[in-house]
């Protein structure tokens, strides 16, 4: 018997894993679609097919979505790659030589980075998302088809089966994962217009997914899963932290957490969800001893404190107007900034959130982080490290989101990273959450500071997180999957049933079907038998 916890949720976990036919009663073999490729093998998930054409020197398949084409992606086996003794492969690098290539195309007017999660340490991939223009307005078919031809450096035409269908967009949303098995280096892409975005957000994520590679030949096992519902009622409550950095280094970045916060507020709404905004800052004031008043260099300064504008407004309950009147903070703050430190002590037992009774029982939690230098935990801590892999955001389940600096790339100005020479921990603190990296520089096509798509990202993930149950494997396959509630079988269905959430590595319940304290869910699903890296 194994407990996760999620949110205020209890889960109580049977686990029954078997390959081919076994507690599921599944055959993988005749249920699961797939393509062998030189290496690797890809398996097709739910919704998505292979496009008629013939896979380059048995490398490559070009796939779209079923219905008129909305979808399309490919996967690319890259073959082993050569590396030192004492080295690894650099996954890194060939995201950015790609994407250096997609910029310096004739078939792209822009591509801007929207986030990254890099596991290439831990689990062996980089998922990133961008937002690309192009020249002329095209289908997702021949964008795939094009950006296949920059990767491979084929200049031989395509053959493709367009429907008459098919949208025809400048505008993209694309999501690419640069991956490895053992040095054996693979891409997988995936993109849609990008007004169809947020419907097709699922598509994006199931065809490009590190849980459909595995080696060739791959392997799938089944795993049955019988998990008792302990979450308190029924909620679409959520707790918005926002730690916003307000030293003088952010002050050609007032205008950035204007449009954060605009943003947000346009976009949360549409949500439903019953929300708290707390604004935090990362200057002085966390306890008794850390005062607002130094010394600076033989000039004394009053610091503006870390949590002035709680104290002023108090926590912000479903109203976005007043959060927008105050998420600007200024630049009066301490040039020590400690932002995860401060939340810390903001959560903690004698902390202000804690007072105001944040978090709130049932509600799922989320931390926006907007900042544009490293954190100086270590400042306030008395030289203790900050752990990424146990704090108290991990024991509170909640979603750390990063919007911060990126490191560029000096030719092109391209985003290459988000780890700041390996001194910002909150890269590392929104990873092992869950959540994500973004840019507090991204711009749209007329030069305007743009956040409108993280943010859609955000809401999107705290309205799932309230009714998501964790499964026992980090990553599954989305096909057939079978769940049970009480013994009843729910349809997979974002109106009215259950959907995957691959960010979140969870079940998502929606509409009727979402459970109840007591029911016992049931469910049987696929996965790749690969190693890790």
């Amino acid at each position: 018997m194994q407990f996760l916890k999620l949110s205020a949720a209890i889960l109580v976990t049977f686990l029954y894993t078997g390959c081919g036919n076994g507690a599921s009663g599944l055959d993988t073999a005749a249920f699961t679609p797939h393509v062998d490729l030189r290496n690797l093998t890809y398996f097709i998930p739910e919704n998505i097919t292979t496009e008629d054409t013939e896979p380059i020197d048995s490398q490559t398949q070009i796939l779209t979505s079923l219905g008129n084409q909305e979808v399309s992606g490919f996967v690319y086996d890259a073959g082993l790659q050569q590396v030192d003794a004492n080295s690894t492969l650099n996954l890194g690098e060939k995201l950015n030589e790609y994407v250096k290539k997609i910029h310096g195309s004739e078939l792209t007017t822009q591509i801007s980075n929207l986030t990254m999660r890099d596991y290439g340490a831990t689990r062996g991939y980089i998922v990133a998302q961008y937002q690309l223009r192009t020249a002329r307005s095209l289908s997702p078919l021949n964008v795939t088809a094009e950006l296949l031809k920059l990767l491979t450096d084929n200049t031989q035409e395509i053959t493709l089966h367009e429907k008459s269908t098919a949208p025809q967009d400048s505008k993209f949303r694309l999501r690419l994962i640069v991956g490895k098995i053992k040095n054996r280096l693979y891409y997988t892409l995936s993109l849609t217009p990008e007004d169809l975005a947020r419907q097709n957000s699922l598509l994006l994520e199931h065809m490009v997914n590190n849980a459909n590679i595995g080696p060739n030949p791959g392997v799938l096992r089944n795993e049955h899963e019988a998990i008792i519902y302990e979450r308190s009622g029924e909620s679409n409550m959520t707790d918005f932290i926002f730690m916003v950095d307000d030293s003088g280094s952010m002050g050609d970045d007032q205008e950035a957490i204007r449009n954060a916060g605009e943003d947000f507020g346009d976009v949360i709404e549409n949500f439903g969800l019953d929300y708290t905004i707390s604004i935090l800052t990362t200057s002085c004031g966390t306890s008794d001893d850390d005062s607002c008043t130094y010394d600076y260099n033989g000039t004394t300064f009053n610091w503006a404190s870390y949590d002035r504008v709680i104290n002023e407004i108090g926590i912000i309950h479903n109203d976005i107007d007043l959060f927008k009147q105050h998420i600007v903070v200024g630049t009066q703050g301490s040039p020590q900034e400690t932002g995860i430190y401060n939340a810390e002590a903001a959560l903690g037992e004698n902390g202000i959130l804690h007072q105001y009774g944040i978090p709130r029982e049932d509600a799922s939690q989320v931390m926006i982080i907007i900042s544009d230098e490293p954190s100086q935990y270590e400042s306030k801590s008395g030289g203790d490290p900050f752990d990424p892999k146990h704090n108290i955001f991990i024991d509170n389940d909640m979603l750390v989101y990063a919007i911060i600096e990126p490191d560029e790339d000096n030719e092109t100005g391209l985003v290459i990273g988000y780890d700041l020479a390996n001194q910002s921990q909150y890269d590392d603190l929104a990873q092992q959450t869950g959540g994500l990296l973004a840019n507090i520089k991204n711009r749209d096509e007329n030069g305007d500071l743009d956040f409108s798509s993280i943010m859609q990202i955000i809401a999107q993930d705290a309205s799932e997180a309230n009714s998501a149950v964790r499964l026992h494997r980090a990553a599954i396959i989305n096909r057939h999957t079978l769940v049970k509630i009480n013994g009843v079988p729910i349809p997979q269905s974002q109106e009215s049933g259950w959907t995957y959430s691959q960010s979140l590595k969870a079940l998502i319940f929606h509409g009727n079907a979402k459970p109840h304290k007591g029911d016992r869910i049931e469910v049987v699903y696929q996965y790749v038998d690969r190693p890790e890296k």
